[in-house]
């Protein structure tokens, strides 16, 4: 629902309630905004593969795979995969994300037991490689490495989406519309500057970035 109170002549009222209009279509659930960020993860995923392929060291190889792994996680959580994964969909088989059904003696014991299989396989596959690669993040950052600044752009820019829907996106601070607009908007920018980021990764390693950011440090 677009706000009453809008400030200015009943012109300019006019105006912004029909861009406001618009972009909450481009914003909704399955519309416009949402495919293109789903469509950044997915690129995402198949440059990181790429990046896999071509490098040789392992150490690059598992930071490929590292992203790859993050980016599909993303667009799982981009076309609400969760929800799929409920028992109304997969009966008995499927998962709650509810305490009192993990700890629930009358919960079927198999299917617990085969999602926290799953679920520790996919922090494993996030916690492990990213602390056997340690990227040298504090060369990186003052070395004004590129890619590494997308990536953290990246984060800051999902963070800023997040909190627009989880922290203050209740309508108890500011009207649900803007919040809705500015979440999906923050999203897609940290889905497209995160593909920017992978995609460097298919220029140069991150062991040569690390290298020349290091010889930056030195220069200065």
């Amino acid at each position: 629902m677009i706000p009453e109170h809008i400030s200015g002549t009943p012109a300019e009222a006019s105006e912004l309630d029909s861009g406001v209009a618009l972009l909450s279509e481009m914003v909704a659930e399955s519309g416009p905004v949402e495919s293109m960020q789903l469509a950044a993860w997915i690129l995402s995923a198949c440059v990181a593969l790429v990046v896999l392929i071509r490098r040789r060291r392992p150490r690059e190889r598992l930071f490929a795979g590292w992203l790859g792994l993050v980016s599909l996680l993303a667009a799982f959580r981009e076309v609400d995969g969760h929800i799929l994964l409920n028992p109304e969909t997969l009966g008995a088989w499927g998962v709650r994300y509810r305490i009192d059904w993990w700890l629930s003696l009358d919960a079927p014991v198999l299917p617990r037991l085969l999602w926290a299989a799953g679920g520790a396989v996919i922090l494993f596959g996030l916690v492990v490689p990213a602390i056997k690669v340690a990227p040298r993040w504090c060369v990186l950052t003052r070395g004004l490495d590129r890619a590494w600044w997308l990536f953290g752009a990246s984060v800051g820019a999902l963070f800023v989406g997040y909190a627009c829907d989880d922290l203050i996106g209740r309508g108890l601070l500011v009207d649900p519309v803007y919040t809705k607009i500015i979440e999906e908007s923050f999203e897609l920018i940290g889905a497209a500057v995160f593909l920017l980021g992978v995609a460097l990764m298919l220029h140069l390693s991150l062991s040569t970035r690390e290298q020349q950011a290091a010889d930056r440090l030195r220069a200065t």
